[in-house]
């Protein structure tokens, strides 16, 4: 739930919610690639990472789920 603060945007966002937003982000930015930046292999490395992390640690998944609906 820790906040990021991002250059232009004057409130702080909580992080998850940052996380998804890069992840849409680099899903569109894959689809419409206008630069030379792989955006698929971080989008792809962060469902790995997620998921990786789901199946050796699975009582995180609970416990991010009880502290984003608080």
């Amino acid at each position: 739930m820790a906040g990021l603060g991002i250059m232009f945007i004057p409130i702080p966002i909580p992080a998850f919610v940052f996380g998804f937003l890069y992840l849409a982000y680099s899903y569109y930015s894959s689809e419409n690639q206008y630069d030379n930046i792989n955006h698929e292999a971080h989008f792809y490395g962060a469902i790995a990472g997620v998921i990786i992390t789901a199946v050796f640690v699975p009582e995180v998944v609970p416990h991010f789920i009880q502290t984003i609906s608080k």
